[in-house]
């Protein structure tokens, strides 16, 4: 049993989910202090968004080996790319079928009703709502007909699920309400988000064309371009929430945060080089925070790709962790 949950667990990318827990803890720690607040209903709030961002990574390899051929998935190994060409390898290896895929999606999401319901029950149509949305969105990310990351909308769908929806869910879940503090977070965070998958849709524009896969980044039309945008959600993170400390709207505690700026630098430096100069080696340094396996990264020529998207992961990483600090010195009773 073990070795079975170890390898669903594994195959859904366990690993990333920290941008989904993250800022659903931030949210259940805004709310510590309000006075109908129910640390159990906010801990089911967070289990449910855990269990929805497990399903929908299952979900998205379920479509995307349905839309790209054995075929396409061979030509992208022996063109090099490993990255995408490597996706759903459990599935092409023989490890399991599209059909027990399907139905340890359905079996997750059938948990996360079960949660949902019972908050729902105590806590009213909001939390339902925001459920359903979230749900909705997830689903037909990868999902026909709507299949949002196909229509260069998968960014912005992910930063919204993953900002404004969970924090302000969870926040309803645990406090029956939700203090302006987190709206005003939830766009940072959703935005931290929303630049996880840019930075990875722009070291993916190739493979994803092959498969007439359109991101944001295709409708740029190359890395360069790319850029711009990506310098937007940089500097809309950091704007947002010195903006919001200068209109007191936040505790200036939060200021915590900008000590993430040199993670930001240092990606916004590396993908410069990768538009003009993608020759250049990445260089590692112990300050960027954990690269889970990367000397096996390195041997497989990984390593221009993960690394960017480590420093993205750290990214959002850093600053909710930052910011649950600033939190609990807040709902201690500092900085107000």
């Amino acid at each position: 049993m073990f070795k079975r949950i170890h390898f669903w667990l594994q195959n859904a990318r366990w690993h990333s989910v920290i941008q989904s827990v993250l800022p659903t803890v931030l949210a259940l720690v805004l709310v510590a202090g309000e006075k109908d607040f129910r640390l159990l209903y906010g801990v089911l709030a967070v289990f449910g968004v855990f269990l929805g961002h497990l399903a929908a990574n299952l979900l998205d390899d379920y479509f995307d080996f349905y839309c790209q051929s054995p075929e396409a998935r061979e030509k992208l190994l022996t063109e090099g790319k490993l990255a995408r060409g490597m996706k759903c390898s459990y599935l092409t290896g023989g490890q399991t079928t599209p059909r027990r895929l399907f139905g340890v999606s359905v079996f997750l999401c059938a948990v996360l009703v079960l949660i949902g319901v019972f908050i729902f029950l105590r806590r009213g149509w909001p939390v339902a709502l925001c459920a359903g949305l979230g749900a909705v969105l997830l689903f037909f990310y990868s999902a026909p007909p709507l299949r949002f990351s196909f229509h260069g909308l998968g960014e912005i769908v992910i930063g919204v699920i993953f900002g404004p929806i969970v924090m302000c869910g969870v926040a309803w879940s645990a406090a029956g309400g939700i203090p302006p503090q987190v709206w005003i977070l939830s766009i940072p965070v959703g935005l931290l988000v929303t630049d996880i998958i840019y930075v990875h849709s722009i070291l993916d524009m190739n493979p994803d064309r092959q498969i007439h896969k359109t991101t944001l980044a295709i409708l740029c039309g190359t890395p360069k371009k790319g850029l711009i945008p990506l310098a937007v959600i940089l500097l809309g993170i950091y704007v947002s929430t010195a903006a919001a400390i200068a209109l007191g709207k936040l505790s200036p505690l939060f200021a915590v945060v900008f000590l993430t700026l040199p993670l930001a630098v240092t990606l916004w430096r590396s993908m410069v080089d990768y538009a003009f100069r993608p020759e250049k080696k990445v260089v590692r340094r112990p300050w960027m925070g954990p690269m889970e396996f990367w000397d096996l990264f390195v041997e497989k020529g990984l390593d221009w790709f993960l690394f960017r998207w480590f420093l993205s992961r750290n990214l959002v990483t850093a600053y909710c962790f930052l910011a649950i600090a600033a939190a609990i010195c807040f709902q201690c009773g500092l900085g107000r």
